[in-house]
This record gives structure tokens, sequence and C-alpha cells, in this order.
């Protein structure tokens, strides 16, 4: 069975604790203590973890499919059917309703939301958009999506590992610039979030 097929059991266990954090951040008393115990971001950073793990074992197995410039093609266009297939139906919904209620974060912000670009918005606006401040996190894996298909199809086997480690340098050292030039809110910038990313990617 690949990767792809396999269900992960003990992975249930690390989403429960990672859906628990944000939970405990954003509907408990824990929360008031956001600069000292943000646990809200641990959870977001594992669930990036998990991400990068099974989209990376999912490429993986796909490698075998790979052939000439065709074949390639053709297993990344598969590879991002499938994810649209999986998330477009459902987030473009919520953003028709959202809409149509008449949200005002949704109104105000909604060319970034289309776009995925939340995590870009949050930055340019120079805060969160209430309601749906929640979409930068999927704005950050959408994004991933669009670069990392590649590499781990065209690059040679052994170079994985390498563009792993790569990654997750360029994720740190991110962190570190937006944190001494003191940039609002860079933190949600998918660049920033590329370590948690790649760390799973490594692990697969």
């Amino acid at each position: 069975m690949s990767k792809s097929e396999q269900r992960f059991a003990q992975l249930d266990g690390l989403r429960f604790f990672a859906v628990t954090a944000v939970i405990l951040q954003h509907f408990t008393p824990i929360g008031a203590y956001e600069n000292y115990l943000n646990i809200g971001m641990f959870g977001v950073q594992l669930f990036f973890v998990l991400s990068g793990f099974l989209i990376t074992g999912i490429l993986l197995d796909l490698r075998a499919d790979r052939g000439g410039p065709p074949q390639l093609l053709s297993v990344v266009g598969r590879f991002y059917v499938r994810r649209a297939l999986r998330i477009f139906p459902a987030y473009y919904l919520l953003c028709a309703v959202l809409l149509a209620t008449g949200l005002k974060a949704m109104w105000e912000t909604w060319p970034w939301q289309v776009f995925y670009l939340s995590d870009v918005g949050v930055v340019a606006r120079g805060g969160f958009p209430g309601a749906i401040s929640h979409f930068w996190s999927l704005s950050v894996e959408e994004q991933f999506y669009l670069i990392w298909p590649w590499l781990m199809l065209m690059l040679p086997l052994r170079s994985v590992p390498i563009a792993c480690a790569i990654a997750i340098a360029v994720g740190l050292t991110s962190r570190i610039v937006v944190t001494v030039y003191e940039v609002p809110f860079g933190g949600v910038l998918m660049i920033c979030n590329l370590d948690s990313l790649a760390a799973g990617a490594w692990a697969a």
C-alpha cells in the first residue's frame, strides 16, 4: 500500500493535540497570555508539519509515475486536480456564503481570500481580519503546494533531503529577518512557515 493510500492512526493523536492547542488559545483564559504562552501557534505549526509529511509522502509515491516532461506534467496535473477537488469546492462555497451574508471582514478582504493570499493580506493590512483570521494558514499551505510538487518530482531522489534542509534554513532565516526588522505579523507569511512544512517533508 502506498503512503498516499495509508491511514496513519498515530497522526490522529497529533491532530488532536494541534486542534486542542488552537481551541485553548482562542476560547479559554490562556489566550490572554499569548505573549508568553502562544500554544495556538504551536498547534498551527504542528498542522504544518503534518501537512508537509502527508503531501510529500503522496508526491514521493507519484515519482514512480514520473517519466519525461510530458509524463511529469501529467503527474503534477493529477496532483493539482486532486487537491483542487478536495479543497476548492468547500472553500469557495464558504467564501460565497460569507459574502452573501454580508460579513464585513470578508467584504473588506475578499481579493486576498479568493486568491489564497490571506497571509500576505494580514501583513499588508497590518492585522487579522476578525472572524476569518484563520484563513491565513490555509493560504500558507496552498502557496506551499505551488512550489513543492515540482521540487519533489523533478529533483533526484538523493537531493530531496537536501531540498528539505535548505527549505528549513530558509524558513528559520525568514523568521529571524521579520523579527529583527519588526515586520508586523510577518510570521504568518508562507516563507516564515516553510521550516515547519519542510520538517514534515523531511520526515516523509
